[in-house]
């Protein structure tokens, strides 16, 4: 395998250090675009009059072309998407810049753990950084999101804090999925998908009108899967990380008036799965390393297959994991000429359990079980106005309510020869914890042009923000349970603003200059209260349409002032180390990047797409305990921010040939390079998460009406050993066991869709 991999890409990545010159270059290549532009127009294309799509999007929540819009958006279509082969976010980082998308080592949580820019969220179970939205609605909890993209329109990923127009922890940017709406006239498709693994996958869709005013959609999508992490013992399940789930999703349009539109959307999710909450990639401890440890040996636990094979794990709990979901949401849309009032309505109830094996053998019983039902409710108003004057703008409010009670315990099962005390069946340690969630928003923002040219837009957004925690925590240890009750209270308000000036320097290329400040709440985490975060970002912008539209390039570079972030360490504060476990708020962190993206028609039946990202994130003047109690305090100063690549790459290559009365036939391939990261706040090589290559190729034939499609694919090529999150565990009791999170290995599959 090491003679597929990039080879050159690893040389050119590690030669490219003086990384002044490359943010340096930015200026330069505006001008060389501007000047480009004006003489590239007169030079018509002789042999085709084929040009890149413009892209609409709905990022400043009303259509409008992306190449307008001073933002740093990347966006793909339902078609786009199929042919990379992202059926779910977890694909989205190999093809957008500066995305990281992946579960927590050692969490195992379902929900989407997202990272733009370096920055996100601790924990799965905390607020994201990084929210996802669909149809406009914020979702917390994302576990519908996380197996596929059921008939998607297209996903939008903003880079950069959002805190104006989304607010709501929006402050590294957002995941924005627009589904499909019911169409106007009949039409639908039928899928099987079978794969490597025992894939078996169908996916079915209906649309169409129900009546003169009302239409209607409904997909369904039902997938199961063998797991690909064998088990090599027979206490627990056979294989991990399988899939077995059921995804519904309905829609409704009803035109109540000529102006006003009613929107009914509805999903239902299911999914019952064999997970691992971490793999464990070190040796098992030797006697004498601590007590508890001492049991590995004792129960002859034998060698830790993981440490050969990553893939491979020897286990004896079954990890079952369970997750349920259902959602409405109801939009009324009424327009009023150049004035467009929208009602947002969503109400979403999901519960997640799960059984994890802690110990990561099959000799000890060490295991956890977790249950998070989630309730959430949003309200959003939102009024947009447009003329073909010089103003335009929008303002609205939001609430959301959130109730989630989490109960957890923590067992050990002394059947055996085990942990802890012998004379009793179980020692246990429980923790429940119930969160009532409030936040309001109110904002808006106005956009004036001052010329045909030149634009300003300026808005702003007032958040309040509560939390209430009960909590009540014990254990027995060998005796009784004994629990204890805390209750905990916060409230925080913030007032966030965005500014952008945008220049139209030529038809065909825009400049722009943005200021943003970003907000997320803070919290209550293990009976201790936290602060928020903020982000202060500036950000210049390069959006062009070259080569009379067959060649797309779109350049940013930013420098974000990342304040009181929330982590999980040890704070020196004031000389008084605070207490080990909790969420704390780190001063000043410093962000700052490069990207770029371009698309090109090199000719009618070949493009290629591609970006490159340079990163460079540090800590700045902070002291704090070492994790693992070796080194003492730590200052780690100039240290690198976790889930944060220096280097990230993609390029993507796609041709097209025309099989006359046969229909076409289209090949894909897409490459990409996700740098070194850190696993951790304290930068030991031993939480570095390695760099990895991804390549996925896909081959597509369509009938000549369209009707019938074959698609042969291919997912991670290379066969590639992809760590996506890594940490070592403070405690010894497992001996300071090396956890990691790891994307599947090699899959293929053959899908058949029937469309009519």
């Amino acid at each position: 395998m090491d003679a597929l991999t990039f080879q050159g890409a690893d040389i050119m990545f590690n030669r490219l250090s003086d990384i002044p010159r490359v943010a340096a270059t930015l200026p330069a290549v505006a001008l060389l675009v501007v000047a480009g532009t004006g003489s590239v127009q007169a030079q018509q294309s002789d042999n085709s009059s084929a040009a890149l799509e413009e892209v609409i999007v709905t990022a400043q929540k009303r259509a409008e072309s992306m190449q307008t819009v001073p933002i740093a958006i990347s966006a793909l279509s339902s078609e786009s998407l199929e042919l990379r082969g992202i059926d779910s976010p977890e694909g989205l980082q190999f093809s957008v810049p500066n995305l990281n998308l992946g579960q927590q080592a050692g969490n195992g949580w379902t929900n989407i753990v997202a990272t733009i820019r370096g920055v996100g969220t601790v924990n799965a179970l905390l607020d994201p950084g990084v929210p996802m939205h669909v149809d406009g609605h914020y979702m917390q909890s994302t576990a519908i999101l996380a197996r596929n993209f059921l008939d998607v329109e297209r996903v939008e990923v903003l880079r950069g804090p959002q805190g104006t127009l989304y607010g709501r922890n929006a402050i590294g940017g957002s995941i924005n999925v627009i589904t499909k709406r019911p169409s106007e006239s009949l039409e639908g498709a039928f899928s099987v998908d079978l794969g490597s693994f025992d894939k078996r996958a169908v996916q079915a869709v209906i649309s169409g009108p129900l009546s003169d005013r009302l239409r209607g959609r409904l997909s369904v999508s039902d997938e199961k899967r063998d797991g690909y992490v064998r088990n090599l013992s027979n206490r627990g399940a056979s294989s991990y990380v399988n899939a077995d789930y059921t995804t519904i999703r309905a829609a409704l349009d009803y035109d109540l008036t000529d102006d006003v539109t009613v929107q009914f959307s509805a999903y239902y999710y299911d999914s019952f799965a064999n997970s691992i909450s971490f793999r464990r990639f070190n040796e098992y401890p030797p006697l004498g390393e601590s007590f508890s440890a001492d049991f590995y040996v004792i129960n002859g636990a034998g060698t830790n297959p993981t440490v050969s094979d990553r893939h491979t794990v020897k286990l004896n709990n079954p990890g079952e994991t369970q997750d349920e979901a259902v959602g409405l949401s109801m939009d009324v849309i009424w327009e009023l000429g150049d004035m467009e009032i929208r009602s947002m309505t969503s109400y979403n109830d999901s519960q997640t359990t799960r059984w994890a094996d802690l110990d990561a053998s099959d000799v000890l019983s060490v295991t956890t079980y977790t249950d998070l039902p989630m309730e959430t409710f949003t309200q959003e108003l939102q009024f947009l106005f447009q003329n073909d004057g010089a103003v335009s703008g929008q303002a609205g409010l939001f609430y959301y309510y959130q109730d989630s009670p989490l109960f957890t315990e923590f067992a050990n099962d002394n059947t055996v020869a085990n942990l802890y005390d012998q004379t009793t069946p179980k020692s246990l340690f429980q923790e429940t914890y119930s969160w009532e969630v409030k936040s309001l928003g109110v904002y808006g923002q106005i956009e004036y042009a001052f010329s045909d040219k030149l634009e300003l837009a300026i808005g702003g957004r007032y958040t309040k923000d509560s939390k209430d925690q009960l909590s009540i925590s014990g254990g027995n240890f060998g005796g009784t349970l004994d629990l204890e009750t805390v209750v905990v209270d916060r409230s925080w308000e913030q007032f966030t603003y965005r500014a952008a000036l945008n220049y139209q320097a030529s038809d065909d290329a825009m400049l722009y200059a943005s200021y943003a400040t970003g907000y997320k709440a803070g919290g209550i985490f293990i009976l201790s209260a936290y602060d928020p975060e903020y982000v202060n970002a500036f950000e210049l912008g390069l959006k062009s349409d070259l080569l009379d539209g067959r060649m797309r390039l779109n350049v940013a570079a930013f420098h974000s002032d990342y304040e009181d972030k929330q982590e999980r360490i040890r704070l020196l504060d004031e000389g008084v180390l605070t207490p080990g476990g909790m969420i704390q708020n780190v001063p000043n962190t410093v962000i700052r990047g490069v990207e770029m993206e371009g698309q090109a028609l090199v000719s009618d039946r070949f493009s290629i797409d591609a970006s490159l990202t340079w990163q460079d994130s540090e800590y700045d003047g902070l002291i704090i305990q070492d994790s693992l109690g070796v080194d003492g305090l730590q200052d780690i100063t100039g240290n690198k921010l976790p889930n944060s690549a220096e280097w990230q790459a993609h390029i993507g290559l796609q041709y097209e040939t025309d099989l006359d009365s046969r229909g076409t036939l289209q090949w894909r391939a897409d490459m990409s390079y996700m740098g070194e990261r850190e696993g951790g706040i304290h930068n030991y090589d031993f939480s570095t998460v390695p760099s990895y290559q991804w390549m996925n190729a896909r081959l597509v034939w369509e009938s000549q009406d369209q009707a019938w499609r074959a698609d042969l694919y291919v997912k991670n090529v290379l066969d590639e050993v992809a760590l996506t999150g890594r940490s070592k565990s403070s405690s010894d009791e497992f001996g300071y066991p090396d956890l990691g999170d790891f994307l599947p290995p090699r899959t293929y599959g053959l899908k058949l869709t029937r469309h009519f």
